[in-house]
């Protein structure tokens, strides 16, 4: 006789033995334990451990078939899942901080493109002068002397989103990231606030024009960032600190070609806060 699926139900509450098909049944309630029967002749259950625990039923299953009952598992394969979860975690958890870190590099760097375009069609607009850092700018006023820079280019940025880093620092977070690079300014009028020509640029690609601020003592509110008297990079301690806070460890530095770079501290080679001279720090001097 060709064995199927059959499936022969044993009720152990009331019979203690019957009649089974050719083969060895399997126990349904264990899903492992044999119960011997002959073709034609009588199995006994009585000693079989569901019937001694006191089952209600016992079902069996002709050969060739597995158990549909799968066995649990055990407390030593799900510690060996977990541990695999937990390493692959810690694999993948770091690159993924890097991966969305370098989108917001991407997206402030994006910005201060913008930022840049706002500032040479503003000088386009008034004689070549990129606009007057005056200290400490209030959004909105219509008092002149406290229109900050940012206020003033953003007729043609038109959306404020841009003056937002979107990598800060967590606890510096405000609405206006940037500074104004002026200090070559500051110090040609005699170290007061003022306005510079573009055409006083010797050296576009590596005058610092603008950047992340990572000077922490600025208004949060402060529309009008510059580096006037303080470097908002990375000279001071403070600043240097800070700078480490962004886009892992590097800030971006928008030159005055428009070209936008990351770094991680002042670099002669590739910078400069004077106009006319290559490789001077922000004290207008040659870093040491």
């Amino acid at each position: 006789m060709k064995h199927g699926w059959q499936k022969t139900r044993i009720e152990s509450a009331d019979t203690g033995s019957m009649r089974l098909r050719q083969g060895t049944a399997v126990c349904f309630c264990c899903g492992r334990m044999p119960i011997p029967c002959g073709g034609i002749g009588t199995s006994s259950i009585r000693e079989h451990p569901c019937f001694i625990r006191g089952s209600s039923s016992c079902d069996v299953l002709t050969p060739g078939r597995q158990s549909p009952v799968r066995g649990a598992f055990t407390l030593i394969e799900l510690l060996v899942v977990i541990a695999i979860l937990a390493i692959l975690a810690a694999l993948l958890l770091p690159s993924l901080r890097a991966s969305r870190e370098r989108g917001r590099l991407a997206s402030c760097a994006s910005s201060l493109r913008q930022i840049y375009l706002g500032l040479e069609m503003y000088a386009d607009d008034n004689n070549e002068f990129y606009p007057k850092a005056i200290g400490n700018g209030i959004w909105g006023s219509s008092n002149d002397t406290e229109i900050g820079w940012l206020q003033r280019i953003s007729p043609y940025v038109k959306d404020r989103r841009v003056f937002r880093c979107p990598g800060q620092p967590s606890g510096y977070e405000n609405d206006f990231s940037y500074f104004l690079g002026s200090r070559a300014a500051y110090v040609a009028a005699g170290n007061q606030f003022a306005p510079f020509n573009r055409k006083d640029l010797k050296f576009p690609a590596h005058y610092v024009l603008s950047g992340d601020s990572a000077y922490p003592s600025f208004d949060g509110i402060d529309t009008d960032k510059d580096n006037y008297t303080q470097d908002c990079l990375f000279t001071w301690n403070q600043s240097r600190r800070r700078a480490g806070l962004y886009h892992l460890g590097r800030v971006n530095v928008l030159f005055a070609d428009g070209h936008v770079r990351a770094f991680t501290s002042f670099e002669g080679s590739e910078m400069t806060y004077s106009y006319d001279q290559p490789g001077l720090d922000f004290d207008l001097t040659e870093p040491k």
